[in-house]
């Protein structure tokens, strides 16, 4: 495993637990990781983390409070940061910003006012997420939530006030905050645009698109500000990985681990600077090749629905093994078509078929994800999506339009068998 620390809490914690937990104090000191997804070391999921390789270079007797959870927003980080700051700490380290845009305050216009009033009133105590139950959602993409009806000005104020906050409660407990970056090199799709035109006309959202992902420049500058005036320690994030290729991330703004190394190295360097820590070993990757295969397989499914190209380049370097995977080999397919790569896709489609075709259980499987002629496709249960089939991982109306997908299923009837382009007419 990535963290050997004896004792780890992973992905937050229920108040009355972590209050008890912080009344004892352990020998070998405690640290506190507060962030989103990108703390919690997607798609690593607390197994390797900017979080688990500062606590590795502490050392491994360290008591690790890890309160990163995807989709946290400031009033998240903040809610755990007061509860967790309320006891000493040997370290307590942030990293947040991206997801003031997706905040869980959002409420549609038509949430009745009571409910929407209620939300805002609750919010700091963490039962909002109850009332969010009511704010129908506008669309089923993954990770498209819509826009927010607040002002960016109110965003970007209620960000700076938080981040006063957290800082007025952790800045005596050793915290050390850190700026965010995102991926300058991922292009989200353009408005309007289906993946295609987008790519065709080289247009498209840089960093990970507009306001959802592009938290800098000012959040940064919220950042560093805070910290300027208080004089709490800051990892410059930008500074930090300047050595380090923009090609080393996973999307739009969650890095590889290269990157969660230097970002770990930058922080002990400032806790050690600070005289919290004595010294500290050079943080280093522990995880298997298998392991990070896996997470790039995931990632790679997963990009291909904002940025073919980027999806393209993390299949190409996935390892290959003896037997073929007919996902990736189908995902490496629709990013030849979805960027006009002809040859590639009349070769892509053939050995996705025959990948299908070479196993009878993946040919029964994939068979009976597509339906019968005539019949019902499979679909994913419980549906992450109301389109998507249970055998792939995106809906095609989010890939494709109504005429690029009938392209798209005649030229793989002219090369492959009827199941791949059944699959590919309902997915």
């Amino acid at each position: 495993a990535q963290g050997r620390s004896a004792n780890v809490t992973r992905g937050g914690m229920e108040p009355g637990r972590l209050a008890e937990r912080l009344k004892a104090w352990p020998a070998g000191g405690r640290l506190v990781c507060l962030g989103d997804s990108t703390m919690a070391g997607e798609p690593f999921w607390h197994r390797l983390s900017m979080c688990t390789l500062v606590a590795q270079g502490i050392g491994d007797s360290v008591d690790v409070i890890d309160l990163s959870v995807p989709g946290f927003d400031s009033d998240d980080v903040l809610a755990y940061g007061q509860l967790a700051c309320s006891a000493p700490q040997t370290l307590v380290i942030a990293y947040f910003g991206h997801n003031e845009f997706l905040r869980a305050r959002r409420l549609r216009a038509n949430v009745p006012g009571w409910a929407a009033g209620l939300a805002r009133s609750l919010r700091s105590l963490r039962l909002y997420r109850v009332i969010e139950g009511l704010v129908p959602q506008r669309n089923d993409r993954a990770s498209d939530v819509g826009d927010t009806e607040d002002s960016p000005d109110a965003i970007y104020a209620q960000f700076d006030t938080n981040v006063t906050s957290l800082i007025e409660r952790c800045g005596k407990r050793h915290l050390v905050l850190s700026t965010v970056v995102s991926n300058p090199d991922f292009r989200m799709p353009a408005d309007g645009q289906t993946l295609r035109q987008t790519a065709r006309a080289g247009t498209g959202s840089p960093g990970g698109g507009g306001r959802r992902a592009a938290a800098g420049p000012r959040i940064n500058e919220i950042l560093e500000a805070n910290a300027a005036a208080t004089g709490t320690p800051i990892v410059h994030a930008e500074q930090a990985l300047s050595h380090v290729p923009n090609g080393d991330f996973w999307d739009h703004l969650h890095p590889k681990p290269t990157v969660h190394v230097a970002l770990a190295k930058a922080i002990l360097t400032v806790a050690q600077n600070e005289g919290w820590i004595a010294g500290f070993r050079a943080p280093a990757v522990r995880l298997s090749a298998a392991e990070l295969a896996s997470g790039q397989r995931d990632r790679a499914l997963y990009a291909l629905q904002f940025d073919p190209a980027w999806s393209e380049r993390l299949l190409r370097e996935l390892p290959r093994s003896a037997k073929p995977d007919a996902l990736v080999l189908l995902a490496e397919a629709l990013a030849a078509f979805l960027l006009d790569q002809d040859a590639r896709l009349n070769a892509a489609l053939v050995t996705v078929d025959a990948a299908i075709a070479a196993d009878p259980v993946e040919t029964a499987r994939w068979a009976r994800c597509a339906g019968p002629e005539g019949g019902e496709p499979e679909r994913a249960q419980p549906p992450s999506q109301p389109c998507n089939l249970a055998c792939v991982p995106w809906c095609g109306r989010y890939l494709v339009d109504d005429a690029e997908r009938s392209e798209l299923v005649a030229r793989a009837a002219q090369v492959a068998g009827p199941i791949l382009s059944r699959l590919l007419e309902r997915f």
